[in-house]
C-alpha cells in the first residue's frame, strides 16, 4: 500500500498536472437550490426501481457469497487440493 503511494508522489513530482481548480467554478448549475435547500423531485416508479435493485443485489450477493464460503471449499475438497496436515 505504501510503494503505491510513493510511486504516484514521484510520478506526480515529476510530471505535474497543474490543474486549475477555479475553472470547476465556470460549470453551470443546473438547477437552483440553494445551500440548505434540497430540491429533489421524485421520479415515477422510483420505489419499484429501487426495489428491483435491492432484489438484484441480495440475490447475486447472497449467492456469491455463499458459493465462496461453500461451494469453493467443497469444490477444492473433491479435487483433493486441501492436504490431510
Amino acid at each position: 500500500i505504501g510503494s503505491s503511494a510513493l510511486i504516484h508522489m514521484v510520478c506526480s513530482l515529476i510530471r505535474p498536472q497543474n490543474y486549475d481548480f477555479k475553472s470547476m467554478a465556470a460549470i453551470q448549475v443546473l438547477d437552483d437550490a440553494t445551500a440548505g435547500e434540497a430540491a429533489v423531485e421524485k421520479p415515477e416508479g422510483i420505489e419499484q426501481n429501487l426495489k428491483d435493485a435491492k432484489a438484484w443485489i441480495l440475490k447475486r450477493g447472497l449467492g456469491f457469497t455463499a458459493f465462496v464460503l461453500v461451494g469453493w471449499p467443497l469444490l477444492c475438497l473433491c479435487a483433493g487440493v486441501f492436504s490431510k496436515g
